[in-house]
């Protein structure tokens, strides 16, 4: 009996170990089989969302985004109520490679969305009146925010142009447009006229006075000031020949070299900014 305690031990003991290797292994099949799972969903998902992603490269196709364009045209004519008739005449007034760029971003914007711009302009959502309504009601505030952004530009450059003005007074550019400034300032009695002791003092000091008057007047009379900066900013740009139509700073559209399409902006120097 003594004699087999040690074997019944050693059977006791390889048998423990084995129970605890086998759920081992049973656990680590289980976690590939739920990883295998997991990415074949993951190649589904990528696989649905995909769809989207090629009707981007479908409709920035050159005769396909043609196409679009027109009918995108035809359908704002057509669909546009009165309150959106100011919207309606920018759409009809843009040209055709405006058109092309604007219909462009906003289909691309409704595929982000998971939408088809063509479902509006085909008519397809005739037969669901409530997704029509809504599918109508995104694309139109889409233009509408779009529109009103083309409106704001001079607007947006006089204020980003002005605050570099304040937060850099002293570089070339903007002491050249602060002294126009301040001279088209005192033109309209916005401002005073430098006094005579300045004119001795230093160009240090002159410039800081320059800048306190630009000040008081935009603090006296924001809107006749934004009015006049707008006017003395267009004709600075106009004598340095960097002035350009509004098409240039708003519609940027470009191919990229693998041939998706992709919008840009003006650099530094031409984007939209304001007083």
């Amino acid at each position: 009996m003594s004699t087999l305690l040690p074997l019944v031990i050693f059977v006791l003991v390889v048998g423990f170990i084995a129970i605890i290797l086998d759920r081992r292994w049973q656990t680590r099949k289980a976690n590939k089989a739920s990883l295998g799972q997991g990415k074949g969903d993951s190649t589904a998902t990528s696989e649905k969302s995909s769809g989207f992603g090629s009707l981007k490269n479908r409709v920035m196709g050159g005769k396909n985004q043609k196409e679009l364009t027109k009918k995108f045209q035809a359908w704002a004519e057509k669909t546009l109520t009165a309150k959106e008739k100011d919207l309606n005449s920018w759409i009809a007034a843009l040209s055709p490679e405006e058109a092309k760029t604007f219909t462009g971003q906003l289909a691309v914007f409704c595929a982000d969305m998971n939408m088809d711009l063509a479902w509006l302009v085909d008519e397809k959502l005739d037969k669901d009146p409530e997704l029509e309504k809504s599918t109508k009601s995104i694309v139109v505030s889409y233009c509408l925010a779009y529109w009103q952004a083309t409106q704001a530009q001079d607007d947006f450059k006089a204020f980003t142009t002005y605050q570099s003005m304040l937060d850099k007074p002293s570089t070339k550019d903007n002491q050249a447009l602060s002294q126009k400034l301040f001279t088209e300032l005192v033109k309209q009695d916005m401002a005073p006229a430098i006094s005579p002791e300045l004119f001795v003092a230093s160009e240090k000091e002159k410039q800081k006075q320059v800048m306190e008057a630009i000040q008081q007047a935009a603090n006296t009379d924001p809107v006749k000031f934004n009015t006049v900066f707008k006017q003395v900013l267009e004709l600075v740009e106009k004598e340095d020949g960097k002035s350009k139509p509004l098409s240039d700073k708003v519609f940027k559209w470009r191919k990229s070299e693998n041939g998706q399409a992709s919008d840009t902006t003006e650099k530094a120097e031409t984007q939209p900014t304001a007083a």
